[in-house]
């Protein structure tokens, strides 16, 4: 995945952000895609794998730092080779839906 600076043109480099790994590849044949998070993070959507992810500015997955807390979501659902696809993900900041805050203080009673 690829950072493409607009600007002036003068010094606009694109940076790679995150290639994956051997462990984790990173590729979508069409669709996918990236959205730069207020606390700079980006959160990733691989389409044809059906994973979420979310990646801190120096490209890492966050969840793989001791510090960092963070999430990956991968499809449960599968046919076989099949996946079901997941076109587009929208990270909701937390205490945004009251009605969410009331169920996670009800299962953290429990």
């Amino acid at each position: 995945m690829l950072e493409i600076p607009i600007g002036d043109g003068e010094g606009d480099i694109p940076e790679v952000l995150y290639a994956g790994s051997p462990e984790r590849p990173l590729f979508s044949k069409c669709c996918g895609t990236a959205t730069r998070l207020p606390n700079g993070n980006t959160l990733v959507v691989e389409t044809e794998r059906g994973r979420a992810f979310e990646i801190t500015r120096a490209g890492e997955i966050p969840s793989e730092v001791a510090s960092e807390v963070v999430w990956e979501f991968v499809s449960p659902d599968r046919a076989g080779e099949k996946v079901a696809n997941l076109f587009d993900l929208v990270r909701i900041p937390r205490g945004s839906t009251p009605w969410l805050a009331a169920l996670e203080a009800k299962a953290a009673r429990r």
